[in-house]
């Protein structure tokens, strides 16, 4: 027993163990007591911290959402993932045009765990348990152990993704000697898998595989883009670039939403009508200057969709959300605000009018 276990022990005090999963988008801690169950700590009201960090021009790092603030006035002081540039050592890093050091970087972010942890136990914790992914490097790992010491951590161990999983499935009971487990870490900017066995004398990496370009962040934009595309059908192909750049949405929302597709596809169909009529407004503006000049109107590609694009605005969103999107009827009437019997007539006369108008455009020939 160290002198920090035995003074808590004199004290009446359990020794605890503070465990930090530092992630690419978020940090997350829990404290445990040898007498109770782990607690998540909480960070400004929130059950996690972003683990991005905002340098002054002093160079003192500011956390949380305070410097979630400051990055949108100054984006060229924010490092959105600190933690990753651990595992890439010898690389100068800047941040405004100032140099800074990763390692102190991520200490400021296991500091603000530390005084969270601190403020809910009265006390320091005994030992540090700190969560990285399971291909780190030793070099990576003891990046990571010298940060947490300038945050003033002590007894501190590094465990790789896969080994704190299974650690904690044998805790439980879900993980006998013997068995074996496949564990897979997907996290905002990077997904890890391993699998592991557990053995009379410890655990034991069979195999294990980390992409560092792929995780959920990299998911969101490719819904986000296949979203607006599905929209583009509404309005003019020529917006795709600049409706493809969801810089004002907020990612680390979404996946606390009970449905995030739906939420993506009404911001995406929001920034095609704000797009749209922005333009409209524009071209509006440019004919008031200058006498009318009749613009020539490209031919069709696809006489269906020339026909969509002549229904009122609603019936074309419904019509992109159910044969585009391929929506059911009650996740169209949730992204568009009506009832899922609105949904269904507009459909039933959606199909109405476009077989007319396709009529009409064939001379009657049936297709």
């Amino acid at each position: 027993m160290t002198s920090m276990h035995a003074s808590q022990a004199a004290a009446g005090q359990d020794p605890w163990t503070l465990a930090v999963d530092l992630g690419c988008a978020h940090l997350t801690a829990v404290v445990t007591t040898g007498s109770g169950s782990p607690e998540p700590l909480e960070f400004d009201g929130q059950p996690s911290l972003p683990s991005g960090v905002w340098m002054d021009s002093d160079g003192r790092f500011v956390v949380g959402t305070a410097a979630l603030r400051q990055a949108l006035l100054a984006p060229q002081r924010w490092e959105p993932a600190p933690v990753r540039l651990l595992a890439e050592p010898g690389i100068a890093r800047e941040l405004g045009g100032a140099p800074f050091e990763a390692r102190d970087a991520v200490a400021e972010l296991l500091s603000h765990a530390l005084h969270a942890a601190h403020e809910r136990l009265g006390r320091a914790p005994a030992r540090t348990v700190l969560v990285c992914p399971q291909t780190w490097t030793a070099a990576a790992q003891d990046a990571l152990a010298e940060a947490a010491r300038r945050a003033g951590l002590e007894r501190i161990e590094v465990l790789g993704s896969a080994d704190a999983a299974a650690r904690y499935l044998y805790g439980a009971g879900l993980l006998q000697p013997g068995q074996t487990v496949a564990v897979a870490d997907v996290g905002a900017g990077s997904v890890g898998a391993a699998v592991v066995r557990l053995a009379d004398d410890g655990l034991t990496v069979l195999a294990s595989s980390h992409r560092a370009d792929l995780g959920g962040n990299t998911l969101d934009v490719a819904i986000f883009e296949r979203v607006v595309r599905s929209m583009l059908v509404l309005t003019d192909p020529s917006l795709e670039v600049k409706l493809l750049q969801p810089e004002g949405t907020r990612w680390h929302r979404v996946r606390e939403m009970s449905s995030p597709d739906a939420w993506v596809y009404t911001v995406a169909l929001n920034q095609v009508r704000t797009t749209a009529r922005r333009r409209g407004l524009e071209q509006r503006f440019l004919r008031r200057q200058r006498p009318p000049v009749a613009d020539p109107v490209p031919a069709p590609d696809v006489a269906l969709w020339d026909a969509v694009a002549q229904l009122p605005p609603r019936t074309r969103s419904v019509v992109a959300l159910r044969y585009v999107a391929d929506f059911p009827e009650a996740r169209i009437a949730e992204v568009l605000g009506i009832t899922r019997g609105t949904v269904a007539s507009t459909l039933h006369e959606a199909r109405r009018r476009l077989a007319d108008r396709l009529a009409t455009s064939h001379g009657g020939e049936e297709r």
